[in-house]
């Protein structure tokens, strides 16, 4: 099973970040590539901690072990939604997100208390700093590409649909392993375990 450890949002952050995409998706559809775009539905936004993959069932126990040791010495924090950005960069768009800020380092601290537990079970290290974001759309080709680049300049051209609508903050007390897989009608995450965060 592909499996992911992530932060689940609250009512008012999934809003807010609806409200964001609703007006970037608007710019992004009189694009010719804005059929090559696959738009996050709100119901699974999340932000990701740990992107496990493909997790042999012998390993589920003590990955769930992992998550709750790295969640027992966190301390709840908070996250902030703020700037629209773009992977791998801004000029040529491949992933539409919008980022979070965590004054705290929350996100960090848990990554760092659970990686060696992870590398311990076979899984490769993350190469890269973690950034939390959650991310909006995605696209594979040029021209959803540049449809994305016309999104993000709305977002730069309007600053209150990436600055006012997003001052949604939450304080995240627990993250959830999930499973991840895929249906006709899309991705589908169910949860495996929710750890509390007690630190």
């Amino acid at each position: 099973m592909r499996c992911f450890v992530a932060i689940d949002l609250d009512e008012a952050t999934r809003r807010a970040a609806e409200r964001v995409c609703d007006r970037l998706r608007r710019a992004a559809d009189s694009q010719a590539g804005a059929r090559g775009l696959r738009w996050v539905d709100p119901a699974l936004m999340h932000v990701t901690l740990r992107f496990l993959g493909e997790t042999a069932d012998s390993l589920l126990s003590e990955a769930c072990s992992a998550v709750e040791l790295a969640s027992r010495v966190t301390p709840p924090f908070r996250l902030r939604l703020t700037r629209v950005g773009a992977f791998p960069d801004e000029h040529a768009p491949r992933v539409l997100w919008i980022g979070l800020d965590d004054a705290a380092r929350g996100c960090q601290r848990w990554l760092e208390a659970a990686e060696p537990a992870f590398e311990r079970l076979g899984f490769a290290r993350e190469p890269r700093e973690l950034h939390p974001h959650v991310t909006l759309a995605r696209s594979k080709s040029r021209e959803g590409g540049q449809a994305l680049r016309a999104a993000l300049d709305r977002a730069r051209s309007a600053p209150t649909s990436a600055d006012r609508a997003t001052n949604a903050d939450r304080t995240v007390d627990h993250v959830t392993l999930y499973e991840s897989g895929l249906s006709p009608t899309g991705p589908r995450y169910a949860p495996l375990l929710v750890a509390p965060l007690t630190g």
